[in-house]
Order: structure tokens, then C-alpha cells, then sequence
């Protein structure tokens, strides 16, 4: 896409953030438990393939018991994720840089509504939401304000809705405060970034 001009030249930069003292406690007790269960289903490379395995079994080959150490380890599994991807650390840094480059047109990469929206309320009237809860009316509204240049909005914050099958041009700086290990994924979020 970089050598025919789809796309322009891009940099990406990783920005580590800590977690407030009251999340870092947080987090310790879900990766105590996380690391408990993930033993118990086998290990560091198997838990997540073996909790998978029991919750789709038909047969009844596993015990209840197991069933439910298997549904916990998911559990913690989106528990540890939803402690990383929703640190308020996110909230401050995404300020500093939207701050740092005032000039630009950005979207703002989410993992859950609920922290799109507290990115959407601490940017106030320089931002636009847009999510997967909203009519279709809404985010046409949401898009249009975004796109015309006339008002303050330059801001889009954004869960998963934006990662496909929407096309938005000027944008010039994008910020993911929760990555992604789909490399799908991280692809679509360069690229809804970096269109020409």
C-alpha cells in the first residue's frame, strides 16, 4: 500500500504508561488468581487452547469441576486485559500528546465503550464519539461533524467500529490506548490513520 501510494509514510511510536497504584493492586490480585488456573489447565503455552477445548465439548467428557476452572481462566483472561486496556495512565498520555500536536486530525483507538467515553468527556467539545451502541444516524452525525473542518472536533474517539469499512480522509495522527495482538486488526487501525 506504501509503494503504490495508498497509503503515506508512518511512524509508529510505543509509549510504556504505569498503572496508578490502586490498578497495580488491582491487576497483582487478577494475575494471582490468572496464574493459579493457568497452571491447573496446563501451563503457560496450553491453558488457553485446553480451557477453550472444555468449554466446547458436547460430550460431557469433562467434569463440572473442570468446566468451571475453565470458564474462570477465561474470565481472568479478560479481566487482566480489561486492567491493562482501560488504565486512567491512557486517559492522561492521550491528552499530553493531542495537546503536544494540536494541530492535527486524530482518532482515538478504544477497547471498550466505557473508555471511549471517558476519553470522549475528558476532551470535552474537541472530540467526536463513534461506537458500535450508536444508530446509524448517529455515527453519519458523528462522521460529518469530524469531517467538516469549521468546528473544533477534531478528535474521534473510537472502539472497534472504526477498525473496518470506513472510509474517513485527513486523518494524520492516530492513538491506540489499548493494542492489539490481531495483526488484522492493527493493520486496519494504521491504515484508517494513514490513507491519503
Amino acid at each position: 500500500a506504501l509503494e503504490n501510494w495508498y497509503i503515506s509514510d508512518y511512524r509508529i511510536y510505543n509509549i510504556p504508561v504505569k498503572l496508578s497504584s490502586q490498578e497495580l493492586v488491582k491487576y497483582k490480585s487478577i494475575q494471582s488468581k490468572y496464574l493459579f488456573y493457568e497452571h491447573k489447565l496446563g501451563g503457560k503455552f496450553e491453558a488457553w487452547n485446553t480451557a477453550n477445548k472444555i468449554l466446547a465439548d458436547k460430550n460431557n467428557t469433562y467434569s463440572s469441576e473442570e468446566r468451571r476452572e475453565a470458564l474462570v481462566f477465561l474470565k481472568l483472561v479478560n479481566q487482566r486485559k480489561d486492567a491493562l486496556h482501560n488504565s486512567n495512565s491512557k486517559l492522561v498520555l492521550a491528552k499530553q500528546i493531542l495537546d503536544k500536536y494540536p494541530d492535527r486530525k486524530a482518532i482515538i483507538f478504544c477497547e471498550s465503550i466505557n473508555f471511549a467515553e471517558k476519553v470522549d468527556n475528558l476532551l470535552s467539545n474537541q472530540s467526536v464519539i463513534y461506537h458500535s451502541k450508536m444508530t446509524i444516524k448517529e455515527k453519519k452525525q458523528a462522521i460529518s461533524r469530524f469531517a467538516d473542518n469549521r468546528n473544533k472536533s477534531n478528535v474521534m474517539v473510537s472502539c472497534r467500529a472504526l477498525d473496518a469499512g470506513v472510509d474517513i480522509s485527513g486523518v494524520n495522527l492516530g492513538i491506540c490506548c489499548a493494542g492489539t495482538s490481531k495483526i488484522l486488526q492493527s493493520t486496519q487501525r494504521i491504515g484508517r490513520t494513514c490513507r491519503i
